[in-house]
């Protein structure tokens, strides 16, 4: 059954999985999803009626819910504003339990000022998910060479010229 984590304009979501049993005995994996959102979304989500709400509103709670062991995987970013996702994101990345974690929007926008600090926490279960205006603040040197113009090919890649 979803989980639902409401915090005070920003959404970040965190998922996980449970086992059930089924009529027949067997055993299946059912999914659990949960969500920090604005009060506009929270609205929304309200009329699922399958979602349960608790509020995220800042570090100390993303790390209490973190320590939930059913938590497997964290998206931040749309709507979570840049002072809120410089403080969360660090938190998340550095969890002693990271879970799987998708970088979007704010996210990834809190940090084009520095992006060596949002690099240097990456793990291997991170998804980064830019638009191409976020891509450019965060690999301006890689965004450069996508905007040259193609020099052979349909199939050529500017990034391997």
């Amino acid at each position: 059954m979803p989980r639902a984590m409401e915090a005070n304009a920003a959404p970040a979501s965190t998922a996980s999985r449970r086992r059930k049993s089924s009529p027949t005995g067997q055993s299946s994996t059912e999914g659990a999803a949960t969500s920090a959102m604005s009060a506009a979304r929270l609205e929304v989500a309200c009329h699922i009626t399958a979602e349960m709400l608790r509020p995220v509103a800042g570090a100390a709670d993303l790390r209490a819910a973190l320590a939930d062991p059913r938590i497997t995987a964290l998206c931040l970013g749309p709507g979570l504003g840049l002072a809120r996702a410089r403080e969360m994101v660090p938190e998340a990345l550095r969890h002693e339990r990271a879970p799987c974690i998708v970088l979007d929007a704010d996210a990834l926008t809190a940090f084009a000022d520095a992006p060596d600090e949002l690099f240097g926490d990456l793990h291997e279960t991170c998804v980064l998910t830019p638009h191409a205006g976020e891509f450019a603040r965060l690999f301006p040197d890689l965004a450069a060479e996508l905007a040259a113009p193609a020099t052979r090919g349909p199939a050529f890649s500017r990034l391997d010229a």
